[in-house]
C-alpha cells in the first residue's frame, strides 16, 4: 500500500509521460505494460509453484507483448536481470537452469527482429551513425518535453532547427 501510494504521489507531482492515460491513441503502451507485466509475474510464479501453465502463460503474454508494441523488445533482458537478482547465489547449473528456461523469450526476441526487419528493411527508424547525431536525436526532443516557458517559446525553432538558443 506504501508503495502505491507513493507512486501515485510520484505520478501526480511528476506528470511527464501522460499520453498513455490521457490519450487514446496510446493505449498501447498501457497494454504492452500489461503483458509484460503478466510475464514476469506468471514466470516467477512457475519459478515459485512450478505449475507448466504459469510458464504458457508467462509465453503467451511474451508474445501478446511483442505484437503490441516495440518496448517488448527489452523483455528478455528484465526476465534475465530479474532471474539474476532473485538468486541468492549463483553457480554455473543455476545460470545454465535459467538460460534454458529463458531460451523461448529470446527466441521470441530475435523472430520480432527478424520480423521487424523483413517488414520495415531495418530494425529502427532511425540510424545514429556519429555522436553530433546522437545528441541532436536525444537532447533536442528532451528540451522540447520538458516543458519550461523557454522550451514552449523556442519549440519550432527547435524542430526546424534554425535560431536555436542553446
Amino acid at each position: 500500500r506504501v508503495a502505491a501510494f507513493l507512486s501515485l504521489t510520484f505520478f501526480v507531482l511528476q506528470p511527464i509521460h501522460v499520453e498513455p492515460v490521457a490519450w487514446i491513441s496510446a493505449r498501447g503502451h498501457i497494454l504492452v505494460t500489461i503483458f509484460i507485466l503478466s510475464s514476469v509475474i506468471f514466470l516467477r510464479r512457475f519459478e515459485r509453484y512450478g505449475s507448466n501453465t504459469n510458464y504458457v502463460i508467462s509465453l503467451a503474454a511474451a508474445v501478446a507483448a511483442f505484437a503490441t508494441q516495440e518496448a517488448a523488445a527489452a523483455l528478455p533482458f528484465l526476465l534475465l536481470l530479474q532471474e539474476l537478482v532473485y538468486m541468492p547465489s549463483l553457480d554455473r547449473q543455476q545460470f545454465v537452469r535459467i538460460l534454458k528456461r529463458l531460451v523461448p523469450f529470446w527466441t521470441l526476441l530475435g523472430l520480432y527482429l527478424v520480423f521487424r526487419i523483413w517488414l520495415f528493411g531495418r530494425v529502427a527508424d532511425r540510424i545514429v551513425s556519429t555522436i553530433p547525431q546522437f545528441l541532436f536525436y536525444t537532447y533536442v526532443p528532451a528540451r522540447i518535453l520538458w516543458l519550461s516557458p523557454s522550451t514552449i517559446l523556442d519549440a519550432p525553432h527547435a524542430l526546424a532547427g534554425v535560431g536555436m538558443t542553446w
